[in-house]
């Protein structure tokens, strides 16, 4: 039933009034918003419910929902009856766009009362956005009804879902041990537990990271070890360095033996390094361009450079790729490039 005057309409007994200059709507008295169901209503809960996580999301509606039947319950027990009192609050429910309730069973003997919820606006909102988090809010108040009804504590169960494709959301509050401080205790420990186990992971995987940074660094020195044992650097006589070199040679491993070599001139004041490569393996193109360069990089500190364990291939590499040996002269043994070198000297 309705009646209207001018700006005002009562519906069901509920007190509408629209003041169009200051853009606000009033019910019963009461500053009151008016938004759409599917998409501002729906954008609104799903920012919440995204910021907190489902669960924390659907407890703090369960505990809005039964902090707000002050009011609801005065109108409740002004009826004669608890049924006659629900309707009355039903049909106000209905004006405000909560759907449609109905009261499915009032057992006070067993405590138990269901309700029934068509075209409740939690779960079209939520099959609008397709997420189920629950009719948490009107559930709240069922479980506090029933509470306030049977006289302890009660909990509201969803037993039926709009976004399950059931045609409405139903609901059972019952007595239970479960009350809005347990539950947030539950999931407060609960996430402390998380919080343990993420710490825990965190300190395992610093441990993890901090062994594997010292096995590379132990790596790298025995790399570098290796790497010195198979190119030493020695003084063979004044003036006079041999790096007999073993294995592949790389461009990376030949600008660290050319480091090594040209910091060993200096400090000794050696001018002439003998380069042995009678120890190298599958000369090619690269390994005879590297040596060139150490070659070129020696003779930049004013020394010169004697390769000795030459074989055929590299001068067949060099006259192939256009590659000059330039000042590097070639000897066939380590003995001899010394010999030459100290009989220069």
């Amino acid at each position: 039933m309705s009646t209207s005057h001018g700006g005002r309409y009562a519906i069901e007994g509920v007190q509408f009034e629209w003041d169009l200059d200051a853009g606000e709507l009033r019910r019963n008295g009461f500053a009151t918003t008016a938004l759409f169901r599917d998409s501002t209503l729906a954008s609104l809960l799903a920012g919440f419910q995204s910021m907190v996580g489902t669960e924390r999301f659907a407890l703090a509606q369960q505990a809005e929902g039964r902090r707000g039947t002050d009011e609801d319950w005065q109108v409740i027990s002004k009826a004669p009856s608890f049924e006659a009192g629900f309707a009355r609050i039903a049909a106000i429910a209905a004006v405000a766009g909560w759907g449609r309730w109905s009261l499915l069973e009032v057992d006070r003997a067993k405590k138990r009362l269901a309700v029934r919820v068509d075209n409740g606006w939690e779960g079209e909102v939520q099959k609008a956005l397709g997420v189920e988090w629950g009719s948490n809010l009107v559930a709240g108040k069922f479980g506090d009804f029933a509470t306030r009804l049977f006289g302890e504590n009660c909990w509201a169960e969803q037993t039926r879902y709009l976004t399950r494709g059931d045609t409405f959301d139903e609901f059972l509050a019952m007595p239970s041990h479960r009350d809005i401080e347990r539950e947030l205790r539950l999931i407060a420990e609960s996430e402390q537990a998380t919080r343990t186990d993420l710490e825990r992971a965190l300190k395992e995987r610093k441990r993890v990271q901090e062994e594997l940074e010292r096995s590379v660094a132990v790596v790298v020195s025995q790399e570098r070890a290796i790497a010195q044992l198979s190119a030493p650097i020695l003084v063979v006589w004044e003036g006079i360095l041999a790096v007999p070199l073993v294995g592949e040679l790389s461009q990376e491993r030949a600008a660290d033996v050319t480091e090594r070599v040209l910091r060993t001139m200096t400090s000794s004041q050696a001018r002439t390094v003998i380069v042995d490569i009678t120890g190298i393996e599958g000369i090619d193109a690269h390994a005879v361009d590297a040596l060139l360069k150490m070659a070129s990089a020696i003779k930049m500190l004013g020394g010169s450079t004697f390769l000795s364990g030459a074989r055929p291939e590299i001068a067949l590499l060099a006259a192939s790729g256009d590659m000059s040996l330039g000042d590097v002269r070639p000897f066939q043994t380590l003995q001899h490039a010394l010999k030459w070198s100290i009989s220069r000297g």
